[in-house]
């Protein structure tokens, strides 16, 4: 994945990330998401959890992919 262009924390503690969408060869696109870090239980893992970035919505434009990210974050 590219580097967040925004990373903020909802009211309840959920981070949110925006990102440029990559293609195969890991280049940008024109193409924005919304994703945000979700905790499950992994019992390989140091604490017994493993933090994951999962998408919310994947190729938007930078508007659509702007307003979705806002609404998640409302605070």
């Amino acid at each position: 994945m590219t580097p967040a262009t925004g990373t903020r924390k909802n009211k309840n503690g959920t981070f949110y990330a925006l990102r440029q969408d990559v293609d195969f060869d890991r280049k940008p696109v024109a193409t924005y998401g919304v994703w945000v870090l979700r905790q499950n239980y992994d019992g390989k893992v140091h604490g017994g959890m493993r933090s994951t970035w999962r998408y919310i919505a994947k190729g938007l434009d930078y508007a659509d992919a702007r307003a979705r990210f806002e609404r998640s974050t409302r605070r």
